[in-house]
């Protein structure tokens, strides 16, 4: 499993290079999936991802969601830390360094109803693209 869900609608899949993620965004188009961001993980700028991962208001300042389970408490100051946490636990499941990501969105669920947007995830599980292994 190379993806994981970022609780805002949106789906982050990691891959070991950029021929593997670009030929993933061909087959998540064909199932109903739009790709939003494509970049190199060294490359991700806080402006660009920003909207994608989850984020808390206190006090006129935003905090974002730390996606490991066991330390969800521990918000990050910033939307690059949040989603290097959702990388981190994508390595941990595939034993593979994510060296490129993926961020998708279902092309017709509407991201104001939660009910169109499980039903769009769970058909994303069922896309499922398999990781090749970098050499």
């Amino acid at each position: 499993m190379n993806f994981f869900d970022l609780k805002t609608g949106y789906i982050v899949a990691a891959f070991p290079d950029f021929e593997s993620a670009f030929a993933a965004t061909e087959d998540y188009s064909g199932q109903g999936f739009k790709t939003v961001y494509l970049n190199e993980v060294s490359h991700v700028q806080e402006g660009e991802v920003v909207e994608y991962v989850l984020k808390y208001e206190s006090q006129r300042k935003f905090y974002f969601h730390n996606y490991h389970a066991s330390k969800s408490n521990d918000l990050k100051l910033t939307a690059t830390d949040s989603l290097r946490t959702a990388l981190e636990v994508l390595e941990q499941k595939n034993r593979l360094a994510a060296k490129f990501l993926v961020i998708v969105a279902p092309k017709k669920a509407s991201r104001n109803n939660p009910k169109e947007l499980t039903k769009a995830i769970s058909q994303f599980k069922a896309v499922e693209v398999p990781v090749k292994h970098a050499r």
